[in-house]
């Protein structure tokens, strides 16, 4: 994926999306890689949750508030869309 996106120049909208894909993509491999493995990936620490609590407190709140609220509109989606 970022072979095609560094096909693309810098102007272009497109190479920056890729990119960032490619970083999904790769963050799911590594932590697929890690249950494969039979290591537990630690996401806090990596999320960096500690540092966030500390300098950004508001920054984290705001995050799990709309965290919060997306897990329990796609709950109530799938609930109503199962009757």
């Amino acid at each position: 994926m970022r072979e095609m996106a560094y096909h693309h120049s810098e102007g272009r909208m497109l190479r920056w999306l890729t990119l960032m894909a490619a970083d999904r993509v790769n963050m799911f491999e590594d932590i697929v890689n890690d249950l494969a493995h039979g290591r537990i990936p630690n996401i806090p620490k990596e999320m960096g949750l500690r540092t966030e609590l500390r300098y950004n407190p508001r920054g984290l709140a705001k995050k799990v508030a709309i965290t919060g609220l997306a897990v329990v509109l796609v709950a109530a989606y799938l609930r109503s869309r199962r009757r």
